[in-house]
């Protein structure tokens, strides 16, 4: 008697291992997927704030205009002279540069229209509008050029967070099932040099907002499907 009721306690015991292994792989499977959305979360957070630093300077206004409200951003505005002039000739295009001393900052070269290069010379001074210390608009007598960002370094860090809370993501989503640590390095690899890609593509084009978070998620939904199903490989 004492046998088999040691037997049926040593099954029970046996029984319930395989569920403690199951619950505890569920919550580690919730943990991956709960830190893998907070982290895309914080590389769209970033992604956003790259935009409005490139972007924003559009609408800001000029400092000292009398509609300002406290506190808010202004764009500045300062002198420069032309210290430099370069033409650059290739077989696809032309390129006008000038250097332009600033008065709180080092000389810089911009790139100019042929009509606004033509139009000044050396000891010409010009307007220049400053953003976050940023000159980021040279003008003279009704000629503009816009100078562009390249968003390089704020790409990298939108691609890597991204890169890597898709991985947490898919394996979260992979169930009781852990992936290969390597197939996980993998889909860090190819969702952060695709996010990486998009993100400087639409700093760059100088995309609206609403548009550009519109296809980075769309984007983003799709290549977690990719990359859960490059996990489960």
């Amino acid at each position: 008697m004492g046998g088999d009721v040691g037997n049926v306690a040593d099954a029970r015991r046996q029984d319930r291992r395989p569920v403690g292994r199951l619950v505890l792989r569920v919550v580690v499977q919730g943990v991956l997927l709960a830190a893998g959305l907070a982290v895309v979360g914080l590389g769209f957070a970033r992604f956003v704030d790259a935009h409005d630093v490139v972007v924003a300077h559009r609408s800001a206004p000029v400092c000292g205009s009398a509609d300002i409200p406290p506190g808010a951003d202004c764009a500045q505005r300062e002198s420069g002279r032309v210290t430099d002039k370069k033409e650059q000739h290739d077989s696809d295009s032309d390129s006008y540069i000038l250097t332009v001393a600033r008065e709180k900052a080092s000389p810089e070269t911009y790139s100019v229209g042929e009509a606004f290069y033509d139009d000044v010379s050396v000891d010409t001074v010009v307007d220049l509008k400053v953003w976050r210390g940023r000159a980021i608009e040279v003008s003279y007598h009704g000629h503009r050029a816009e100078v562009p960002s390249t968003p390089w370094m704020s790409s990298l860090w939108v691609g890597l967070l991204i890169g890597l809370g898709t991985a947490l993501t898919a394996a979260g989503l992979l169930g009781p099932r852990l992936p290969d640590v390597a197939n996980l390095v993998g889909v860090i690899l190819f969702v952060g040099i695709i996010t990486f890609m998009g993100a400087s593509i639409q700093l760059m084009g100088r995309f609206s907002l609403p548009l550009a978070l519109a296809l980075s998620i769309t984007a983003w939904l799709i290549t977690v499907a990719i990359s859960t199903s490059i996990a489960m490989e």
